[in-house]
C-alpha cells in the first residue's frame, strides 16, 4: 500500500489509484512508465490503502489534497508532468489537469468515474436520508477489487468494502 518514486529522466508522471485501491494497482504502469525514461511518483491518497474505517474517516477534499500535493512534489523537480489516473484517480487527474494546464503535458484516464450509476446514487441518497451513511458502515464488494486476474487480486492491496461515507463524499464531489 506504500507510495512509490521511481527516479529517471527530467519528465515526470504522477500516478493516482482508484478508491478503495492503493499505490500497488498502479505499479505495474509505473514500472513501465520508468523504464520508458520517466520519472515515476505513485501517491497514495488519504484514507486508502488501511481498512475500511480509515477510508470512511476521509472524504474527497482530503484526496484531492493529496493529489495536490503528490503534483507539488513532483512538478518542484520534474518538467513536464503526465498524469495518469485510474478510477477516482482519473477524476482527481482531470481536476488537477483542469487547474493547471500550463504545468500537464498529457492526461491518461483509465475507468474513470463522471457519476456514479443511478442506481448506486439512488442507494446511497435513500442512505443518507436513513442515517445509514453516517455511521461507520460499508458494503461489501461482490468481487475483490476491479482485478479479474486471480494472481494480481492476491498482492493487490485493496479495501474489501465500499464504506458508506466515503462513497457517499463521492458521489457529492461528482455533483450527483
Amino acid at each position: 500500500a506504500a507510495p512509490f518514486f521511481l527516479p529517471a529522466g527530467p519528465s515526470g508522471a504522477l500516478l493516482i489509484h482508484g478508491f478503495t485501491g492503493s499505490p500497488h494497482e498502479m505499479r505495474f504502469l509505473g514500472d513501465a512508465v520508468h523504464a520508458a525514461g520517466h520519472t515515476v511518483s505513485g501517491i497514495r491518497l488519504a484514507g486508502h490503502g488501511c481498512d475500511t474505517a480509515a477510508l470512511n474517516a476521509t472524504s474527497w477534499p482530503e484526496w484531492l489534497a493529496s493529489a495536490e500535493q503528490g503534483f507539488a512534489t513532483l512538478a518542484a523537480t520534474q518538467d513536464p508532468v503526465h498524469l495518469v489516473g485510474f478510477s477516482l484517480g482519473g477524476t482527481l487527474a482531470l481536476h488537477l489537469a483542469a487547474t493547471r494546464p500550463a504545468q500537464v503535458r498529457s492526461l491518461t484516464l483509465l475507468a474513470t468515474p463522471l457519476w456514479l450509476p443511478w442506481i448506486v446514487a439512488t442507494g446511497l441518497r435513500l442512505a443518507e436520508r436513513w442515517g445509514w451513511a453516517r455511521q461507520e458502515g460499508a458494503v461489501r464488494k461482490l468481487w475483490r477489487g476491479d482485478l479479474r486476474d486471480a494472481a494480481a487480486r492476491r498482492t493487490n492491496v485493496t479495501n474489501e468494502a465500499y464504506p458508506l461515507r466515503a462513497t457517499l463524499g463521492l458521489l457529492h464531489w461528482l455533483g450527483r
